[in-house]
């Protein structure tokens, strides 16, 4: 599609946006809906507009969603929301940048029948040196949700540290509670990966008395539709307690290289494609592998490990 459609589009877009809060007000539901009407074609053209763009109109985008527009049309069912943290380069001389992020949760924005509510992503204290992220990314957390539309992302910035010229600083953070508006579509059997684009440079600032402060920026940057990839975590995988298995990853598709992140479901993981481990108590556990490509696209699959002799 070229930029003057794309264009026509959205300028198209817009003018209809001041219309639908009204018509979602009394939208019939989906099965009301006559396949060809006017309401229909453009329900389904923005679903399709933000589905495949999905960094773009993100105001537009939250009004639709939090008034309930796109009620109906997502599919039923659970799809795997995987969270990445990232860094732009900074101007200032920081050669560490730690920061401790204790909490992160979605907001889900629930359906005609479901009051909205908020789900947890993280919930335990990480610390991240953003430094070594400028060319990169690290795994933050992940979950399986409903699937459907979710209106806001919050994270706690607890405390952060950096080393600027040599000089190491505390930093007093103001807002600890970081909200980012920014709707995001899971979707049923399918994973989304959305990576916070931590912006050291707008998020530190130098006060009086060679004191400084962070206002975290972070910008969300959600996957785009991307070509067929699949991985495959073999198994299933069977031992006794405290015996080594032989895990192996295979992935192909999407963009070289990849990363690995093994889930053992006891607790553990690994970055590594084909890794080693041992349970220590009997049971039946479930792994789960998730390899991202170059460009972020994620794809995840999962398989068991039965531990002792009863399995």
């Amino acid at each position: 599609m070229n930029n003057k459609i794309i264009g026509y589009f959205v300028i198209m877009l817009m003018i209809t946006a001041t219309t639908l809060p009204a018509i979602a007000i009394s939208a019939p539901t989906e099965s009301d809906l006559v396949k060809n009407s006017p309401t229909n074609f453009f329900l389904n053209f923005f679903y399709w507009l933000f589905e495949r763009f999905p960094n773009a109109f993100p105001t537009l985008k939250y009004i639709l969603v939090t008034n309930g527009i796109f009620n109906g049309l997502v599919e039923e069912g659970t799809g795997t929301l995987v969270m990445k943290l990232t860094d732009d380069p900074p101007d200032l001389n920081i050669t560490e940048a730690l920061v401790n992020i204790s909490q992160v949760s979605v907001h889900y924005a629930g359906t005609n029948d479901t009051n909205g509510t908020w789900i947890t992503v993280v919930n335990g204290t990480q610390t991240f040196d953003l430094i070594p992220l400028l060319d990169a990314t690290v795994f933050l957390g992940g979950v399986d949700l409903i699937a459907g539309w979710y209106t806001q992302i919050r994270l706690s910035v607890d405390s952060a540290l950096v080393t600027i010229d040599g000089v190491q600083y505390n930093l007093e953070i103001p807002s600890k509670n970081i909200k980012l508006n920014t709707p995001f579509l899971v979707q049923d059997n399918d994973t989304l990966t959305i990576t916070l684009d931590f912006d050291v440079q707008k998020s530190v600032h130098k006060t009086g008395n060679d004191k400084y402060i962070m206002n975290p920026t972070i910008k969300v940057i959600q996957a785009g539709v991307e070509g067929e990839f699949e991985v495959d975590a073999g198994g299933d995988y069977e031992a006794d307690v405290n015996e080594t298995i032989q895990f192996t990853g295979t992935a192909w598709g999407g963009v070289e290289p990849y990363t690995w992140y093994w889930d053992f479901g006891d607790g553990t993981n690994s970055t590594q494609q084909n890794p080693q481990h041992a349970y220590t108590q009997e049971g039946e556990y479930d792994v789960i592998l998730i390899v991202t490509d170059a460009t972020n696209q994620t794809a995840t699959d999962d398989t068991e490990a039965k531990i002792g002799e009863e399995y």
